[in-house]
């Protein structure tokens, strides 16, 4: 079962996937079937002529307001990961001790980012995914320093600047970056009408 769930392409789910080792498995009716997936089982199921899995789930079951569905699904989890993983690698690898901490190279790293995004939609791994300087957690830092900022040649608190002084005010050695990434899940569940 590892070796199909790690083996699967990221632009699909290993849902119904041929379990080859398997002749048989139990018999379950279709809502026991979706009962134990919704409880987060992993489990086979006969088609008529072979095993498959059925839907590639992970044992998350309850969602909170900042994990929902998506942690749910192998497919998705195996995403977010490997997003994480590629920006975190290419942060430390590229940017990290390699750049001044400008606003001018905090562009630099969004744009690579963004790039990025842009490849996973070209691959069909994600639909859209955006970067940019996360305005909000910039300013609580801004005003952690206790402080007045010196932004444009003016010297002002970090509550009286505005959003566009926010993004380009000196932050030290911390960059402040938020992402919005909308994940692409497979195809799993069909309704087709016929009308005759």
């Amino acid at each position: 079962m590892a070796g199909i769930l790690a083996g699967t392409d990221v632009t699909i789910a290993a849902t119904y996937a041929p379990l080859k080792d398997f002749d048989d498995v139990e018999r379950l009716d279709p809502e026991a079937r979706n009962t134990a997936v919704g409880a987060g089982k992993l489990l086979g199921f006969w088609d008529g002529e072979k095993v498959k899995l059925d839907r590639a789930v992970t044992s998350f079951v309850t969602t909170t307001g900042v994990k929902g569905d998506s942690f749910k699904k192998v497919k998705l989890v195996e995403d977010m990961d490997m997003i994480k993983s590629d920006i975190q690698t290419t942060i430390q690898d590229s940017y990290i001790g390699k750049y001044a901490n400008s606003y001018d190279n905090k562009c630099l790293l969004i744009t690579a980012i963004n790039g990025y995004f842009q490849t996973l939609v070209n691959d069909g791994i994600i639909e859209s995914g955006t970067a940019e300087i996360d305005i909000q957690t910039q300013r609580t830092y801004l005003e952690s320093l206790g402080k007045d900022v010196t932004v444009n040649g003016e010297t002002k608190k970090p509550a009286d600047l505005s959003d566009d002084e926010v993004k380009v005010a000196n932050t030290g050695s911390h960059v402040f970056l938020r992402a919005t990434v909308v994940l692409l899940d497979a195809i799993e569940d069909v309704s087709l009408m016929i009308n005759v």
